[in-house]
């Protein structure tokens, strides 16, 4: 079993497949970043829960600015929580997981 922190950088690398290499700049410019995702891919047990955690903020502050750059308007949010989470589930960026 593999921790929340664990999963969320995941979701963080199955964006970047889906951004089409936009990711690309973050790691670029974020060295920590980048070692996490080299530690995610090459040897799991190395990625801390901090380093997860980091990883996943990153990547959702800079999905936000992308998310802003590419002119998607945020002005009738979904506030269906089970509508969101089933949407994420379909996207393949959140999964069923036992604690």
């Amino acid at each position: 079993m593999v921790s929340k922190e664990y999963v969320a950088a995941e979701a963080a690398l199955r964006y970047a497949a889906m951004g089409k290499g936009k990711i690309v700049s973050l790691i670029l410019k974020d060295k920590r970043s980048a070692e996490v995702i080299y530690n995610v891919l090459k040897d799991e047990t190395r990625v801390s829960e901090g380093d997860a955690l980091y990883l996943a903020q990153a990547v959702m502050k800079f999905v936000a600015g992308d998310l802003s750059r590419a002119g998607v308007s945020f002005d009738t949010p979904v506030t269906d929580n089970k509508y969101i989470e089933e949407y994420w589930k379909s996207q393949g960026l959140i999964f069923d997981f036992d604690e």
